[in-house]
């Protein structure tokens, strides 16, 4: 008994099996273009490892996994054993008829599944789902074990059988096998009956068990086909094989359904399948598979490949990430920045984590703490299509390090680099919207100010002539504005600037409006290293206050004038006095001033410095990606050159 390309039969507990013997003449063709389609051609490892990352790539686009089939009868057998035929014909047997070829009768499908030209090339290169409409049976015709074209095809096989019996909850597996395989003979016997036929088969496949020991040493292997051989011998309470079924090939021409001799054969098997066997739950454990040396080989180089392409798709996300993001952030509400400002804080952390400790971490951890990031943003536009593919390629690393035993390694940091500098440059487009609040913010401040001036100068206007009750306006205002401006003065973030100064024009003049002024959603800190700072917000009214302070004592002054003529002496010293007075307070009020000033000077040196720094920081992440580059174009130059020399061709 040969044993399988793949290790499939790895599990004791799947044993609902049947076989189905074929004794008539049906082959099919390629559908599929590989490059070693042709026999003796030989080609270079980078042409293998293309091909195969080809044939993976286009099989996981065109392999049909409907989440809403999960009982599944696997169709498998070494290549040529007729699969395909055997599964239309119990499924379409509506789209089959016989012809005369000539010196024999084929089948053929008006899907050209199975075709007209005989050939030993598997045209099943893509498991193909075939649903029996009639009772609802989901059929998936696997690649045949022993299609060994070149390692490409080797291991594209290996993996969509995998990705079909992942998909699976419960399955049965229908073996298709030529019924020379399983005869001493060379000849079939069309005359005689099922039955004889089937119990000829089971003889064989007795011995056949009675010889596992010569021709297997590994004992898991060897009791795995020894319960393999028990499934498909398993009998009824009468000593009937229920779980082999016979099909031979037509003697007319014409459409299968209109045979009744080959349509009672589709009874007998659809009565194995369906009433002999039943469905079994798989799991993880269940199938195993195996690959040669060669295919092993190329697929090192292919996850070489593949972690490449992590890396392409990686900086495809990065792009969308970095542009969805500045796009929010630049369309977003001045009352967003606040809640953009945290969140990139959460993901620079949360980068930084990805950064570190590249050594230890592996590839799944790096890519559950990267979906966590891609969570955390929140995209409108999320990069369903990389990251379908992304974890695509994951599956195909896993699988590969299970068929090869190897380990292979995460290109963690090249991963790293585009989301990286995706939050830098949502950084920046935070910094940009913070500015824009910043200078509302001032321009706002300086408006309100305005406002209070000449709502000031309104209310004046109403005492003219009575100079008593203005030079209380003029005292009732500079006192509760100087109030106001040294509260305002010691708050530490945004809202409690804009909700203090609110409460104060209130109780100053209800008339002026505060409307304008932002209240984030999620409040930020005033300080020096922040973009936003209080010093700019504050200066209009502590210039208004000193204003009304100058009204008040020219007003003053000539309040004393008018009043005090005869009494110029006196009032000369009081004048004296008074000026004095003023001039120490406007000696402090400009002492403030020019300190307020200096110290907003250095708040912006401070800004400026940052921003040079955030400069000097990007051009440095630049002159790595462009080294980057230069490094990866130089192996690429490296290794066509390596390819031209003579003892790599003699290799090749």
């Amino acid at each position: 008994m040969n044993r399988s390309k793949f290790d499939i039969f790895k599990l004791p507990g799947l044993v609902q099996i049947c076989i189905v013997l074929r004794a008539c003449i049906v082959t099919s063709t390629e559908s599929v273009e590989t490059t070693s389609a042709k026999p003796g051609q030989n080609f270079t490892d980078d042409a293998l490892v293309d091909d195969t990352f080809r044939l993976i790539t286009e099989g996981d686009r065109l392999i049909s996994l409907n989440d809403n089939i999960s009982d599944i009868v696997l169709v498998i057998g070494n290549t040529g054993a007729g699969k395909t035929t055997i599964t239309k014909f119990l499924a379409e047997v509506n789209n089959l008829e016989s012809y005369d070829a000539g010196d024999r009768l084929l089948i053929r499908d008006n899907q050209q599944k199975i075709s007209e030209k005989g050939t030993i090339v598997s045209k099943t290169i893509f498991p193909d789902l075939i649903v029996d409409n009639s009772t609802q049976t989901a059929f998936y015709d696997l690649p045949g074990f022993s299609d060994t074209r070149n390692a490409s095809v080797e291991i594209a096989n290996a993996w969509f059988i995998k990705k079909v019996a992942d998909h699976a909850q419960e399955v049965k597996l229908l073996f298709i096998v030529n019924y020379f395989s399983l005869r001493n003979a060379t000849k079939v016997e069309s005359s005689r009956s099922q039955a004889k036929i089937i119990s000829g088969i089971a003889a064989f496949l007795l011995r056949t068990k009675s010889d596992l020991q010569k021709v297997l040493n590994d004992e898991s292997k060897r009791q795995a086909a020894s319960d393999l051989i028990d499934a498909m011998l398993t009998k009824d309470s009468e000593g009937n094989y229920i779980r082999i079924s016979y099909f031979k090939q037509p003697e007319e021409v014409g459409p299968l359904t209109s045979l009744p001799e080959v349509m009672q054969q589709k009874f007998h098997i659809e009565n194995v399948l369906y009433n002999s066997t039943h469905y079994v739950p798989k799991s993880s454990e269940d199938f195993g598979f195996s690959v040669s040396p060669a295919a092993k080989l190329v697929t090192s180089k292919v996850a070489v490949k593949i972690n490449q392409k992590i890396t392409s798709i990686m900086v495809s996300i990065g792009e969308k990430m970095s542009s969805q993001f500045q796009g929010a952030v630049q369309t977003s509400p001045l009352e967003s920045i606040g809640t953009f400002v945290k969140e990139q804080g959460r993901l620079h952390k949360m980068v930084e984590q990805l950064s570190s400790n590249v050594t230890s971490t592996t590839r799944p951890e790096f890519f559950k703490n990267f979906l966590k990031i891609l969570n955390r943003l929140n995209l409108t536009a999320s990069p369903s299509l990389e990251l379908l593919e992304l974890q695509q390629r994951q599956d195909n690393l896993k699988f590969f390090e299970q068929i090869t035993g190897n380990k292979f390694q995460a290109n963690i940091p090249d991963w790293v680099n585009p989301i990286a500098q995706a939050v830098e440059d949502s950084a920046n487009a935070i910094t940009q919207r913070a500015t824009v609040l910043k200078n509302k913010m001032q321009n706002d401040t300086i408006d309100i100010s305005n406002q209070i001036y000449q709502s000031f100068s309104k209310k004046l206007e109403q005492f003219e002539g009575n100079k008593h009750k203005s030079l209380q306006a003029y005292e009732s205002y500079t006192q509760k504005l100087s109030q106001m401006n040294k509260q305002i003065s010691k708050v530490k973030t945004v809202n409690s600037f804009t909700h203090l100064l609110q409460v104060y024009l209130k109780i100053l003049d209800e008339d002026v409006s505060t409307i304008n002024l932002v209240v984030l959603h999620e409040d930020l800190k005033l300080d020096r290293r922040s973009i936003l700072k209080l010093l700019p917000w504050v200066l209009p009214f502590e210039q208004l206050l000193s204003k009304l302070w100058g009204e008040m004592h020219e007003f003053q002054v000539q309040v004393l004038i008018n009043e005090n003529k005869a009494e110029m002496g006196k009032m000369s010293q009081d004048l004296e006095a008074l000026n004095d007075s003023f001039m120490k307070v406007r000696a402090e009020q400009d002492k403030r001033t020019k300190k307020m000033k200096k110290d907003m000077e250095d708040n912006m040196a401070a800004m400026n410095s940052q921003l040079a720094t955030m400069q000097a920081n990007h051009q440095r992440q630049y002159e790595i990606l462009k080294e980057m580059i230069r490094q990866n174009n130089e192996i690429i130059r490296q290794l066509e050159k390596e390819r031209n020399r003579p003892w790599y061709k003699k290799i090749g």
